[in-house]
């Protein structure tokens, strides 16, 4: 659970305030009252993290400078640093990123998400960039190190990719789901049609990132859909069976149809299940052999029209999951701001600004946001 805080005045006076969110429960929840000269709020709230066991990592920077020193990631010199986006990237192309980055006074290098991971959840490593998996990896990671540069890794937020294990060939039941009608006739293993008891609640052409995607389960079934047809009986019209590599069949009628929940084009898991929390140490087995020292949290300010899961819930799960399993100080960034209570706790910084392209074009469209 978590809290909503602030500082109210009743009749004069300044009285702090919590609000506790209704659907996880507060059973197990904590909160942390702070109180403190502003020049020591820093330090007091980092020992508040040490002795709550909220992540306080310390991190290494000023590798340009051919000096190492390790502050608490807060105050880091690190954070200021600024980094080369890789957006894609070959064995060969370290050599010449590591003298761009150095040539352009970067603190560190940035692997975009498609180069360097073949699968987001089970963190699969792209196999032609490197070859030999996490230890090829490892081995560049640690070549750009040795040049004086940091490392990043950027992702995109809580989502599970759809050639992933969690997926395909059997997708996991932890993925977040909910019921949007039931069949009003059986639907055999190749039809294309499915006809419901009542209009789901569905955008009439959906799309992957169109709330909340266009991905239908049925049992272990993942069904693609096109459009809802016009008149009656209801019918989804366009369907693809057996999408993404899971297996068709037959269901009965009155079976019920759910709808799985995307975001920019994968898969979210349930919040009330344990996959959020499971999905960490993959992404901390690639963090630790590689020695990372920044996590990029793309992609995270998504929240849905209809919030659901609930975005802030899913995300701290994950975070506190993933951060817990670093075996050294890790830098996380996302592009939400700062963040609030619990998420200011493991985001050191954020970054709305890092386009690639027509970097001119993509600066200016986000400008007026960042000013």
């Amino acid at each position: 659970a978590t809290t909503i805080t602030r500082l109210a005045r009743h009749s004069g006076s300044v009285v702090p305030e919590a609000t506790w969110r209704a659907s996880p429960g507060i059973r197990g929840g904590r909160s942390a009252l702070v109180a403190t000269q502003a020049k020591h709020f820093l330090p007091t709230i980092r020992q508040m993290a040490i002795d709550t066991g909220l992540p306080a990592p310390v991190l290494r920077s000023s590798h340009a400078a051919g000096t190492v020193t390790m502050d608490w990631a807060r105050v880091s010199p690190a954070t200021k640093e600024s980094y080369l986006f890789a957006t894609y990237l070959g064995f060969g192309h370290i050599d010449k990123l590591i003298q761009y980055a150095q040539e352009g006074g970067f603190g560190l290098i940035m692997l975009h998400r498609k180069s360097w991971r073949a699968s987001a959840g089970h963190e699969e490593i792209a196999r032609t960039a490197f070859p030999d998996g996490l230890p090829t990896l490892a081995a560049v990671c640690k070549r750009i190190h040795a040049a004086g540069l940091g490392v990043g890794l950027h992702l995109y937020g809580p989502a599970v990719s759809t050639n992933d294990a969690y997926v395909t060939p059997v997708p996991d039941k932890r993925l977040f789901s909910y019921a949007v009608g039931k069949l009003a006739a059986q639907a055999s293993a190749d039809a294309t049609e499915l006809v419901l008891r009542e209009r789901p609640a569905l955008p009439a052409r959906p799309a992957p990132d169109l709330h909340p995607g266009n991905l239908l389960r049925l049992g272990d079934e993942i069904v693609r859909w096109k459009r809802i047809a016009p008149g009656t009986p209801v019918r989804l019209t366009g369907c693809e069976r057996g999408a993404l590599g899971t297996n068709p069949a037959a269901h009965r009628k009155g079976a019920t149809v759910r709808t799985l929940v995307m975001r920019h084009g994968g898969l979210l898991g349930d919040p009330d299940s344990s996959q959020p929390k499971e999905i960490g140490a993959p992404l901390a087995r690639v963090v630790n052999a590689c020695e990372i020292d920044l996590v990029f949290f793309d992609a995270c300010a998504a929240a849905a029209p209809v919030n659901l899961p609930e975005n802030w819930y899913l995300l701290n799960l994950v975070l506190l999951a993933s951060c817990a399993q670093f075996d050294h100080g890790v830098m996380v960034q996302w592009v939400m701001g700062p963040g609030r209570h619990l998420a200011w706790q493991q985001i050191q910084r954020s970054a709305c600004a890092d386009g690639h392209g027509v970097l001119k074009r993509y600066l200016d469209q986000r400008m007026a946001g960042i000013r």
